[in-house]
């Protein structure tokens, strides 16, 4: 009675033209980084299925059902540059992804189209792990999912991902083509044991058509560290110039020229305007690591490097009057555990020298008057000094 009800619905069904999944062939494992999912994955036609609570959540994404319009839609938050929503319609042709950056991208369902089955929707195992950025291997009776991919992109570079096992960038298309745009070095892959793979991934177009990606990761040693990797990519011979520096690091565009930093390799500037590969970078020895421009000059903690004669001034001696000296000298005096030598060998330095004397760029008051002048904020003991006039300290650049 059983076969002759089934029969009947199928029958029904197929004259109203609704598809119906065939029936399983089989239960797969389904594993995670390594770890088991509860649930096996349903197979049918050759494509493996989850509960759509199950995938996404084992990918560490939120999922929702919105039964008005038969919609799964699937979000997945991480460090800067790793948001990726993914919309996946029952009664469509594709689902959509969209990330961070404002780029979109249009997967078609070709033979592995959600379903719902008994007040429950499966969502193509495949399909939604590559949404979110992961590769998905079915082999030995098991089907293995591995962070792989980190996804972004805007309006100008379209759908973008960084391949975390080889460095490759590439464009993705809608019909699940990509096309390459170059490999960054990343230092995980050469150190695996000082780096781990980066943790966001963004990627812009430069003023002349070329590519800018960032990332970030963290790395380990005496201490855990965070790193930066900035790749800028020619879009004509995939030549890819890749820079490894500290954390929160922002390359610095003076005119066409953009400024990076290397822990080996020390600063350079890339002509994003060339027209060749050759001579593109070009590195500038005895410079520290770029933090401003103003298109003419470029500032590295208190050295600045003039783009109009190729020049390189280190106004420390002008900036640091004898007020802030006294000020210096004097705490030092006071306090047992401070180095005089260190103190004064790292004073040009813009970062923290120790727990108690700080020289800071100041960038906001700079940027705000324009007035030729670099501003800077000096403290001891982790607060900026009184009086007023000493909190404050300028250079006045070059005319």
């Amino acid at each position: 009675m059983k076969k002759v009800v089934l029969s009947l619905i199928m029958t029904f069904a197929l004259a109203l033209g609704i598809a119906m999944p065939a029936p399983a062939a089989n239960n797969l494992p389904v594993f995670v980084e390594g770890q088991k999912v509860a649930e096996p994955a349903l197979v049918q036609n050759g494509v493996s299925y989850l509960p759509m609570r199950a995938i996404y959540e084992a990918i560490y994404a939120s999922v929702s059902w919105n039964g008005k319009t038969q919609t799964v839609t699937a979000e997945r938050f991480g460090s800067a540059g790793t948001y990726a929503k993914a919309t996946l319609p029952l009664n469509a042709k594709s689902a959509n992804l969209a990330v961070a950056g404002g780029a979109e991208l249009t997967v078609d369902y070709t033979g592995r189209k959600p379903f719902a089955q008994n007040d429950c929707v499966y969502i193509p195992v495949r399909l939604a792990s590559e949404l979110m950025g992961y590769d998905v291997t079915w082999a030995n009776g098991r089907v293995d999912i591995e962070k792989r991919y980190l996804v972004n992109g805007t309006a100008e570079t379209g759908m973008c991902r960084l391949d975390l096992q080889t460095g490759e960038v590439s464009q993705l298309a809608a019909g699940g083509g990509r096309h390459i745009l170059g490999r960054l070095a990343l230092p995980s892959l050469d150190e695996m044991s000082n780096y781990y793979d980066p943790s966001s991934f963004q990627i812009s177009q430069t003023p002349n058509g070329h590519y800018l990606a960032l990332c970030d990761g963290m790395g380990s040693g005496a201490l855990t560290f965070l790193y930066q990797v900035t790749g800028w990519i020619d879009t004509a011979s995939s030549t890819v110039k890749t820079c490894v520096c500290g954390e929160n690091y922002q390359p610095v565009w003076a005119g066409s020229k953009l400024w990076v930093y290397d822990f080996d390799d020390g600063a350079a500037y890339i002509d994003d305007a060339a027209d060749t590969v050759a001579g593109m970078v070009t590195p500038v020895a005895d410079f520290g690591c770029p933090i401003w421009s103003d298109g003419r000059f470029v500032l590295a903690g208190c050295t600045v490097y003039d783009t109009a004669n190729a020049k390189l001034t280190d106004f420390s001696a002008e900036l640091i009057t004898d007020e802030a000296r006294a000020k210096i000298d004097a705490w030092i005096e006071q306090d047992y555990f401070a180095d005089y030598d260190y103190v004064w060998k790292n004073i040009n330095n813009d970062m923290s020298l120790d727990a108690h004397v700080f020289l800071r760029f100041d960038k906001e008051t700079t940027d705000q008057k324009q007035d030729g002048k670099l501003y800077y904020l000096f403290g001891i003991e982790g607060q900026v000094i009184d009086p007023p006039a000493v909190q404050t300290l300028t250079y006045a650049l070059p005319k």
